[in-house]
């Protein structure tokens, strides 16, 4: 995850320093300014950098490269009707270098070769601008001509339909909901046929969809995406058209796993989820992923990256990644903070689930996964107090989320669409929880702590009220705590006497390790392990007393300790979070 400033729509990909890496712009906030994201070597990009610009952006192109080495830049402006030449100057801040006003809102830009001199020009056009303008540069100034003003254009797509070598132009006519075909006479534009639809347009684009050497266009619509394959006359009689529940206003094709086909992912900006579908042609295997407040979308190939980049309004940039050995799987990025992961299976693994925590969205994201292992959807649990651990139902759709050492439990329900106090309860606990585990009832068995003292409480629903039961002291001078299962508790209990390590289950007290207990050295005492390769209980858990320590293994039968030559694991925070236990066929023991 990426934080920017929030309120942007647009963003692109440029190199303002000239240091051969992809940088990001963020702009279209109608506001003064526009954000950088300076790319870095190891693929990642710099925190967010608002800069002051004289008019609010809403495109933003590469154009050409100065005599004396510097980048200019085109910029439109709708609100103020403008266009712009600019270049950054060694702050990173855009210095205006000239502007040429229009009497319609201008809105994009495309880069092209009109006249394969080598030499850009660029096109401006809008849903709110009269036909076309032609910009080409000369020093610092720019030569404007329009031409088609008598048309209303939405996006445009470059494609050398008539085959002189010179890209024409496809493009999107709003009045007559078509895509219209621009003859290119070496600047002179002449228009020629059309294709009609009867759903409305969204965007176009020239890609290389099936194996011919011919391109074709995709094309946007209300309710999904036609691909128009290409021929040596460019007819456009054959098509794939694929249907969606939605109007896909962005979207992207590219080969994102490097596997022969082509791929795709597109926005649903009122569902607030991309869709991207791999490895097809005739059918998609498809991917939902779900992300609040998406506006558009970007794919970035270069030689330290391969992405997909999501923008939302709400100040977030969200990176998709592939992975070298993908097949059916989807690298997903999981959010700013996450701190625990679990994995809900349903009977048959047609509906498995797998959630996972966000600290800084304060959110649980649920993935959906069917049976091919393929996620299908994801949606995600906003909570309303703070938490850090999470348990749910394994019968039901019921998720309990808690903070360590706090009393406040937040009940939610996972449900397929998000709806404001969705199914929300609060239940508070006598007294601060240590750990929450729910039965097949849905009640739940929380193990709590007053200062020293443990204690076990039980909250049952009745007729959907949760109802709570009074505490039972479990034991006294406890240091802490892990539940193994429901009525299965493990634990340091440290008296002037002794430090003991004990298993309480069903009521019975089990007593697996005991030391003698050292009065002037504070004991440090740490559960961190309750799984194992297989093994259906194995406990790992450590020990710091006098300046050293020990590793302690109970797998239910056996016992093992295991001293530390070099105490070092308390000092760096060591939990289960941030290590693996294994042994290997000749029972040789690794901790890494």
């Amino acid at each position: 995850m990426i934080n920017t400033y929030p309120g942007n729509s647009k963003f692109s990909f440029i190199d303002f320093n000239q240091d051969g890496i992809d940088d990001i712009i963020v702009f279209g906030n109608q506001e003064k300014n526009f954000v950088l994201h300076q790319g870095l070597p190891d693929s990642t990009f710099a925190p967010a950098e608002k800069k002051f610009f004289f008019f609010p952006i809403d495109d933003f192109k590469w154009l050409t490269t100065s005599n004396n080495g510097s980048n200019y830049y085109l910029f439109v402006s709708r609100n103020k009707r403008l266009a712009g030449l600019v270049s950054f100057t060694s702050n990173s801040s855009l210095q205006l270098l000239f502007k040429t006003e229009f009497n319609s809102y201008p809105q994009s830009i495309d880069i092209i070769d009109l006249n394969g001199d080598m030499k850009n020009e660029a096109i401006i056009y809008g849903p709110n601008f009269n036909g076309l303008a032609i910009i080409q540069n000369n020093g610092y100034r720019l030569k404007v001509k329009t031409l088609l003003e008598q048309n209303v254009f939405r996006e445009i797509a470059q494609l050398d339909f008539n085959q002189d070598g010179i890209d024409d132009l496809v493009a999107i006519d709003i009045m007559n909901n078509s895509l219209k075909f621009i003859e290119n006479f070496s600047e002179d534009f002449v228009e020629g046929r059309e294709i009609s639809f009867d759903a409305q347009l969204s965007s176009v684009k020239k890609i290389f969809f099936d194996d011919d050497e011919f391109a074709d266009l995709a094309v946007a619509k209300e309710g999904g995406i036609e691909i128009l394959l290409g021929d040596s006359v460019y007819s456009f009689t054959e098509n794939y058209v694929y249907n969606f529940n939605f109007f896909p206003e962005s979207f992207e094709f590219d080969d994102f796993n490097n596997n022969g086909f082509k791929d795709i992912a597109l926005i649903n900006k009122i569902g607030n989820e991309i869709i991207v579908g791999l490895n097809g042609k005739d059918s998609y295997n498809s991917i939902l992923y779900h992300f609040d407040g998406i506006v558009d979308l970007k794919y970035l190939k270069n030689a330290n990256i391969n992405a997909l980049l999501l923008l939302s309004k709400k100040g977030k940039i969200e990176k998709l990644n592939k992975q070298k050995k993908w097949n059916r799987s989807f690298t997903y990025s999981i959010g700013g903070k996450p701190n625990k992961i679990g994995i809900k299976r349903s009977i048959d693994g047609s509906d498995d689930k797998i959630l996972f925590t966000d600290l800084k969205e304060n959110d649980i994201s649920i993935l959906y996964k069917n049976k091919k292992g393929d996620f299908t959807r994801i949606i995600k649990e906003k909570f309303i107090n703070p938490i850090t651990d999470f348990s749910f139902s394994r019968k039901t759709n019921l998720i309990a989320g808690y903070s360590v050492n706090n009393r406040l439990i937040e009940i939610r329900a996972i449900v397929t669409k998000q709806k404001a106090n969705a199914n929300q309860n609060f239940i508070y606990t006598a007294y601060p929880i240590e750990k929450l585990l729910i039965d097949s009832t849905d009640s739940f068995y929380t193990l709590l702590k007053s200062k020293t003292n443990l204690f076990f409480q039980k909250i049952s629903l009745d007729s959907g009220q949760y109802k709570t039961k009074p505490p039972v002291l479990l034991d006294t001078s406890v240091t802490s705590v892990m539940a193994n299962g429901i009525n299965d508790f493990y634990y340091w209990q440290k008296t002037n006497e002794a430090v003991k390590f004990l298993n309480k289950k069903e009521n019975l007290s089990n007593e697996i390790f005991s030391f003698t207990s050292q009065e002037k050295d504070k004991i440090k005492t740490i559960i961190v392990d309750k799984e194992r390769k297989n093994k259906s209980e194995s406990i790992l858990t450590l020990i710091h007393q006098n300046g050293k320590e020990e590793l302690l293994f109970f797998d239910g039968l056996s016992k093992r300790r295991f001293k530390i030559k070099s105490p070092f694991l308390f000092d760096n925070n060591f939990d289960s979070s941030n290590f693996w236990y294994n042994v290997n066929k000749n029972k040789e023991h690794f901790l890494f």
